[in-house]
């Protein structure tokens, strides 16, 4: 079947190993954008990870980032699924593959930029450890109450204050709340 073959494909992954979800969201989503994935990198190598890229990025404007192995725009939902199934930790913005982790049970460390994890995520599962933007108008959606979308007077900057140190300091509040991680 096609998700066999998927499996057959990342079989020779290093395990364990973190998925960061690298879809390029600046025509769509702009304000889900964050842009310091490079910043967080070498931590997790250093705690041993393998760094796995994902995601659907057609402009190539996230190929920059540095994981240890590519995968964007190899897969669709459902394979990308498949191969969020073997990962130790999901790493992304809130959005598709951030709700398939939480599906999937994934240790996931979610961050949440102009949406707020309570009312988009069960935040009752201990697999979701969210990093909320710091803003003050964090959770606003940058919407109109008819639901139409607006431009955001502050420039999207939920994400951009979201800092490297807030991921690293989540991840490593997970670690200690788990011996492991998978393997680690």
């Amino acid at each position: 079947s096609r998700m066999d073959k998927v499996l057959m494909l990342i079989k020779g992954i290093k395990r364990p190993f973190v998925i960061l979800e690298l879809s390029d969201m600046m025509d769509v989503w702009p304000m889900k954008q964050w842009q310091k994935y490079d910043e967080i990198i070498p931590s997790l190598k250093e705690m041993g990870y393998t760094v796995v890229g994902i995601g659907k990025d057609d402009k190539g404007r996230n190929k920059s980032v540095k994981t240890d192995i590519d995968l964007l725009n190899m897969f669709d939902p459902l394979e990308s699924a498949v191969v969020m199934s073997q990962a130790a930790l999901f790493i992304g913005h809130e959005g598709l593959l951030s709700h398939v982790a939480q599906a999937l049970k994934i240790q996931s460390i979610i961050l949440y930029g102009c949406s707020s994890p309570e009312y988009i995520s069960d935040i009752s599962l201990p697999e979701l450890h969210p990093v909320i933007s710091p803003v003050g108008c964090q959770g606003c959606r940058h919407v109109q109450n008819a639901g139409g979308g607006v431009i955001c007077k502050r420039e999207n900057i939920c994400m951009e204050a979201i800092t490297a140190d807030m991921v690293l300091g989540a991840i490593n509040t997970l670690i200690e709340k788990k011996d492991t991680i998978h393997a680690i």
